[in-house]
């Protein structure tokens, strides 16, 4: 059977209690700053700095989902600008591309999967996007075969776009506190995927396979030397230790855009060569 939304609720749960207590907003569109590009928050609680050093005064705290505009770079600190105007630096792994950001792939999500079903959607504070609420406004049968596979559907995709690691779906009905049934997907891809800190480039995007395998695209200046560019490889596959199976790094050329090296580790060793991207 096919739902159409009706309405939609997305935030945070506390603990046991279906209560939403924080929304999930929109993501605003970004404003320009020549030579600059978009990035998102990725974690909760960011303190923006008068200056690259962690001592330094904090203008501002950003949260998990905020758009930012980085207009420079001094070592593994960004220059960054808010979208209340407020300049200021922020290290480097505290920012990334947007499917780094739980909340911002949490609102793709939201807005892009659950307009097929006619459900509430909470998050549990005490593991935040691992544990999931749902809440249909019609339900049947929580134990019908139809209820089931929209309940397969739902987590599949939440796993694939929002949270790979290890979830697990609570079904509440409307007037109760304890969840009427639970169902829980294993891992498809690690739980977790940090922004690394890397010694020069930035971070352009992360990818991820389900046999625990990931990507990394680097852009760095064209004008890295063959030994500086293996250190911005291997810095970078540092950050991504077990359950990650196997890294594929590309560096891509800031100026020219084309691939200028590619890296490669899994179990059995590494591999890497210059401008070759296949």
């Amino acid at each position: 059977m096919k739902y159409y939304l009706s309405a939609l609720i997305l935030g945070l749960l506390l603990s046991c209690q279906p209560t939403a207590v924080k929304v999930v907003e929109t993501v605003p569109e970004s404003r320009e700053i020549p030579g600059s590009y978009s990035a998102w928050i990725i974690k909760e609680n960011v303190n923006l700095r008068s200056k690259p050093d962690p001592g330094s005064a904090s203008l501002a705290q950003l949260k998990d989902g905020e758009i930012i505009r980085v207009s420079g770079q001094q070592n593994q600190w960004l220059n960054i600008q808010t979208e209340e105007g407020i300049s200021g630096w922020l290290r480097m792994d505290l920012a990334g591309p947007r499917n780094l950001s739980r909340t911002a792939t949490a609102k793709i999500f939201a807005d892009s999967v659950l307009p097929n079903f006619r459900a509430n959607l909470f998050f549990d504070k005490t593991a935040l996007y691992r544990i999931i609420y749902l809440q249909f406004t019609n339900p049947e049968n929580y134990q019908s075969p139809a209820m089931k596979e929209m309940v397969n559907g739902i987590g599949t995709a939440y796993q694939e776009r929002v949270y790979p690691g290890e979830v697990e779906i609570r079904l509440m009905q409307d007037g109760q506190e304890k969840p009427v049934h639970r169902k829980i997907f294993p891992a498809i891809g690690p739980a977790v995927m940090p922004s690394p800190l890397l010694p020069n480039g930035r971070l352009k995007d992360v990818s991820w396979q389900k046999d625990f395998s990931i990507r990394v695209e680097i852009i760095i200046p064209e004008t890295l030397s063959m030994k500086e560019k293996l250190k911005v490889a291997e810095t970078c596959a540092a950050g991504y230790p077990l359950p990650v199976q196997a890294i594929e790094i590309r560096l891509w050329g800031k100026e020219s855009g084309l691939c200028l090296f590619c890296f490669k580790e899994d179990k059995n060793g590494t591999d890497y060569q210059e401008a070759e991207c296949q």
